[in-house]
């Protein structure tokens, strides 16, 4: 796997050289630690914290871009390390070359795709990355059609239709820059299919709206089926402040599973380089996030928490400040209370949570 990483490296130099009026590197590199101690617990945890990713662990990643001075070839490598408690990887997360036909109105990829036709803050929207080919048509500036297959494995490990071998995928998405985007996503194997829409209101700045729904295993939506609706409204009247408010909805078609839903806002204060923000979130039938719990869900509600067990109830406080050294380079420091309700604490232990971390994050 890393002679396979240093080559494709290379390779991506190798672009660069060959697209040289325009060629691109840039990524981010983050630390961080927190502690966080149980009432159930005689000591405290200690652990790796990402607030920018909203996860319990680190993540930083290289990427590579060129393309040619007509802009009708190029190629994107990005490059993801991920270090979770317990387990660390270095992967391709994205990895896809593409041409451009009609002075741009057709798009084709080829790679480790991005198969979404825009993420609006919530996980449900992007149906993931795919190997494969798609295609992209845009008749005019605001419209975007796709279409494409996909699949798991090589063509020596392949499997047939009923086995997953093959998967299409589809999308519609209309963007109106400072009004409104649209988006409409499905995507279908044998062994599963999925759809997304997704809508992102801007037409008025101060009440800028989001909104997503996600069905899952469509084709035994009865049995084994989930759905997920996601709204946040945002609420920017005052200077330097910005508060939003929303939550999740979800549900599992199968037998003896609880919704889960998920309210709650967070605010932020900027006062020069220095950020103050606090969360606050009501969770019902979600788990915290990994081990050590610091920011079960963050701001994105992302539907992969969702455990359906209601036991799994919780209050999350976080209040926290994020220290701006330049528009590359900053500093977040932040507590946390969660407050265990259920029956089945999703943390490992009865009660109240208290938690601290502190994590540096720099662009390029």
């Amino acid at each position: 796997m890393k002679k396979a990483l240093v080559i494709l490296i290379l390779l991506a130099f190798v672009g660069g050289g060959l697209f040289a009026q325009t060629v691109a590197v840039s990524g981010n590199l983050e630390a961080g630690i927190g502690v966080i101690s149980r009432e159930a617990e005689d000591e405290p945890v200690y652990g790796i914290v990402s607030p920018t990713a909203w996860v319990d662990g680190q993540r930083s990643q290289l990427q590579f871009t060129a393309a040619n001075e007509e802009g009708t070839a190029g190629m994107l490598l990005r490059l993801r390390y991920d270090a979770f408690p317990g387990s660390a990887s270095l992967a391709i997360h994205r990895g896809y070359a593409w041409l451009k036909f009609f002075d741009g109105m057709l798009e084709v990829r080829g790679g480790r795709n991005e198969t979404t036709l825009g993420n609006y803050d919530f996980a449900g929207d992007d149906l993931g990355a795919q190997y494969g080919v798609i295609g992209l048509i845009r008749p005019t500036d605001m419209i975007t059609i796709g279409v494409g297959g996909f699949s798991p494995n090589s063509l020596s490990a392949g499997t047939d239709w009923e086995a997953g071998g093959l998967g299409i995928w589809g999308g519609f998405g209309v963007n109106m820059p400072g009004l409104l985007g649209l988006r409409a996503q499905l995507s279908f194997q044998d062994t599963a299919t999925h759809a997304a829409l997704s809508a992102n209101v801007t037409a008025v700045y101060a009440f800028p709206i989001i909104a997503t729904l996600w069905l899952r295993n469509l084709d035994e939506f009865s049995d084994e089926g989930e759905l997920y609706v996601h709204a946040m409204i945002g609420v920017n009247m005052i200077d330097n402040l910005s508060l939003n408010v929303g939550g999740t909805f979800g549900m599992n078609s199968a037998d003896n599973t609880d919704p889960f839903i998920a309210a709650g806002a967070y605010a932020t204060f900027a006062m020069g380089n220095t950020v103050p923000r606090v969360d606050v979130w009501y969770v019902m039938g979600g788990e915290y996030s990994y081990g050590v719990g610091l920011h079960p869900l963050g701001s994105t509600l992302a539907w992969g928490r969702a455990s359906f067990d209601k036991d799994h109830t919780y209050l999350n406080i976080r209040p926290s400040v994020q220290f701006r050294v330049n528009s590359a380079c900053y500093f977040d420091l932040g507590a946390v209370v969660n407050v265990d309700m259920g029956d089945a604490p999703a943390a490992g232990g009865d009660g109240v949570s208290f938690g601290a971390y502190a994590a540096v994050r720099v662009n390029f």
